[in-house]
This record gives C-alpha cells, structure tokens and sequence, in this order.
C-alpha cells in the first residue's frame, strides 16, 4: 500500500483524554498493514522529555524547553517525509497546535486535527482527573478545559 501524501496528525485534548493511548494504537495496528521493514511513523509528544530512566518527572520550570525540544523533533521527522507523523500534546489552542500545522503543511504533509475527548462535557473532565498518569489535578484540568478553542 503506497501513501500518496504523507499524512501529519495533530491530536488535541486534556492530560488523561488518551492522546498517547490513541497514537499507540494507531501505529500498532495499521502501520504493519505496510508489510515493509521502514520506519513509517513517528509520534511527538512534549511528554517524551520528562522521561527518565527512574519514570516520569514533570518539571514545571523547565517545560518551555520541553517544548522546545518536541517542536524540533517535530521538525526533524517532517524533514525524514515519514507517512505518518502525529504530534500527541494538549494543544488546547491553535497557538500551541499551529508550529507542528506550519512545518508540517510547509514539508508536503496533508494535515488532520482530531480531539480526543470532548474538554467542553464535565464527565470527561473528570475522567481526564481520574485516569491521567501524569498527576494533573481537577482545578488545573477544568482550567485546561477553558482554554480550549475548537
């Protein structure tokens, strides 16, 4: 199956809603369709700087170079053409989510928005508090969930 265009997909939702989850399963189910031993995909998220080898470590201080740090990313895999590359952050407003839109369309992708979830519904805010991995709590999720501009 060949990609006529690359594809860049921005996915846009709360800590919790299952961006990560989402771009995961994605990649493990459709990209081994492709039956070739290339790799097809990349997947950006800010998260991916906290990591450490003893787990996740949120650093509020130093999250402006974490994002930072992912845009170059971003940018560095639209420069490989992947078929498939997927910025997996909250970006709840269309200043967080249109750098990875600007690179992306500027390297030849067609570009998708998808929100996970729905920040606007107060169930899924407070499942995004009970189920996010990263310890964000109910007063910083609801005022996450004012930002957010469809």
């Amino acid at each position: 199956m060949a990609w006529l265009r690359p594809q860049a997909l921005i996915l846009r939702g709360l800590p919790g809603a299952g961006k990560s989850h989402f771009a995961r399963r994605l990649c493990d189910r459709f990209l081994p369709l492709l039956a070739a031993p290339l790799r097809y995909a990349g997947v950006c998220t800010t998260d991916d700087f906290f990591e450490t080898a003893a787990g996740y470590y949120f650093d509020p201080q130093r999250l402006g170079e974490a994002h930072a740090w992912n845009r170059q990313r971003f940018a560095d895999l639209c420069g490989q053409r992947l078929p498939l590359l997927i910025c997996a952050n909250t970006n709840l407003e269309k200043r967080e989510w249109q750098p990875y839109a600007a690179m992306a369309e500027s390297a030849g992708y067609r570009l998708r928005l998808l929100t996970i979830g729905q920040p606007t519904d107060p169930a899924h805010r407070a499942l995004c508090v009970a189920r996010n991995l990263h310890g964000v709590d109910a007063g910083t999720i609801e005022a996450m969930a004012k930002r957010y501009v469809p």
